[in-house]
Order: structure tokens, then C-alpha cells, then sequence
């Protein structure tokens, strides 16, 4: 099991510049709405004490998220509400075959010129295997660089599943098939979380008026089923929120991501 903050603990970014959510106006973020990128290696790597590839298929049993207060100046000891997707790759044999053949390119760029993110790196403790993005520039820690034509400054999965797609149907055409590339788009399921610090219904008993309500989202799968998830990379957008109250200063949340690990595979 790992569990992180976004934006607070290793492995779970957070694309906000504060590590905190607070309550859309209008109850639905404007573009680029608030992320977050979860690699499973990272956590997996402190708590084991050993690197933990990213090239793998990791084995999901239960996902929950939640909220957290967070102490900073502004608290109302209000409520808020957010929702969104939960996205991540499931594994299928184009995707493996994409990601095969990046790490690939990369060894032989690297043939001649070892840098500080390099596959060969084995005279140290410095992570010695290729390390991508979901789908930018900068989302993970130590990702692996690259210049070749067509790939933006970091390696990212989104780019390679597209670019190798774009291979397989070079005039991007599918005549009646149901699908729009090869290589697949990705697994998703909605969330959505609330806390309530206290209630404000004048019905209520003097004790029931400040029991806080916090409802977490959990998907949790049958005893032995699983999601499999490629590279160990999900993202969690929040689309939505619960609305401003005008006579309050909206509260800081933070969100709490733990997920359930039950193995992984190399490839």
C-alpha cells in the first residue's frame, strides 16, 4: 500500500502551484484544470528501499481519495465537494511495443553520450532505468530526456503512444473501425469526495451541529481482481467542485490519494 498527498509527498504531483485545492466559483475549473500525476514507482522505491521500474505492469486491488484540511490562513471551518477522472493505461501489446521501442531509441542516443539521466549509469546509486511523463514536460521526478524529431523535451507515454499510432496508420485513416489509433486511449472512472467541518442545520442537537462529515472515494475490486496499470503512472484531474458561499473566504483542502499495490511485472 502507498499513500501521499498531491503536491506534498514523493511520487504524487501536484500541477498547482499551491499544494492545496479550494472551491471553484461557478462549481467547474477553466482550462488547465487542476492534476494530478501519481507514479507508483517512486513510493514504492522509499518504502521497499530498492528501484522500482517504471517500466512495469502494476497490479491495483483498491484506490481511495479523500480530503484533508490544511492549515494556512484561510479557514471558515466550511465544507467543500470535488470530483473528476481518475486516468491511467491499462497494458496491451502496441503499448508495450511503443514503450519497447523508446527505450530503445534512447539507448541508442545514448550509445555516445552518457548524461545524468542515462540508462547506463551503474557506478552509482543513481536510478539506472528510463523514466517518462504521463503527458508533459516535467511531471515526474528524474525523467529521461530527449531531442529526437517529434518528441517534445522529456519523454512522455502520451507522445509515444501517439507517434508510434501515427506508425501503424501513417495517413491516420480507419475507414469504419471504432477505434481512432492502434495503440489505444486510456482506462478511466469518475471520483468524487466531500468533508463537511460542521453542520449548519439550526435542527440539529448542539453535539450533532459540529460533527464533521467526511465521505472518501473508494473503488475497491472483488478479492482477486485487480487493474493493471501501465508504467504505474494514473493522473487525477479535478473538473468540478461544490460552489463559493459569497459570505465565506473559501477553505484550503488537500487530497489524499492511497492506493492498493499487489505486484508488479517488468517488461
Amino acid at each position: 500500500m502507498v499513500s501521499g498527498r498531491l503536491g506534498v509527498d514523493g511520487g504524487f504531483y501536484w500541477n498547482q502551484s499551491d499544494d492545496a485545492i479550494d472551491v471553484d466559483d461557478d462549481g467547474q475549473y477553466s482550462s488547465p484544470i487542476p492534476h494530478g500525476i501519481i507514479d507508483l514507482s517512486v513510493p514504492l522505491s522509499k518504502s521497499l528501499g530498492r528501484q522500482m521500474p517504471q517500466f512495469a505492469v502494476y497490479r491495483i486491488g483498491y484506490i481511495e481519495i479523500g480530503l484533508r484540511n490544511k492549515d494556512d490562513s484561510d479557514d471558515n471551518s466550511g465544507a467543500g465537494c470535488f470530483g473528476g477522472t481518475l486516468k491511467f493505461h491499462e497494458p496491451t501489446s502496441h503499448k508495450i511495443d511503443a514503450l519497447q521501442l523508446a527505450r530503445a531509441v534512447e539507448k541508442a542516443n545514448e550509445g555516445g553520450v552518457v548524461d545524468s539521466d542515462s540508462l547506463f549509469l551503474t557506478t552509482d546509486r543513481s536510478y539506472a532505468g528510463m523514466r517518462v511523463n504521463y503527458d508533459g514536460d516535467s511531471q515526474i521526478e528524474d525523467r529521461t530526456s530527449m531531442g529526437v524529431t517529434g518528441i517534445s523535451g522529456q519523454w512522455d507515454m502520451e507522445e509515444i503512444l501517439a507517434i508510434y499510432g501515427q506508425m501503424l496508420s501513417p495517413a491516420n485513416t480507419y475507414s469504419n473501425s471504432l477505434w481512432t489509433r492502434r495503440t489505444g486511449t486510456v482506462a478511466q472512472c469518475g471520483w468524487a469526495a466531500s468533508i463537511m467541518n460542521r453542520a449548519n442545520d439550526s435542527g440539529l442537537s448542539v453535539a450533532s451541529t459540529y460533527e464533521p462529515d467526511i465521505n472518501n472515494w473508494r473503488l475497491d475490486l472483488p478479492a482477486g481482481a485487480h487493474l493493471d496499470v501501465l508504467n504505474g503512472l494514473l493522473k487525477l484531474t479535478t473538473a468540478w467542485s461544490s460552489t463559493n458561499d459569497f459570505q465565506t473566504t473559501d477553505d484550503d483542502y488537500e487530497i489524499q490519494v492511497t492506493i492498493g499495490v499487489y505486484g508488479w511485472e517488468s517488461f
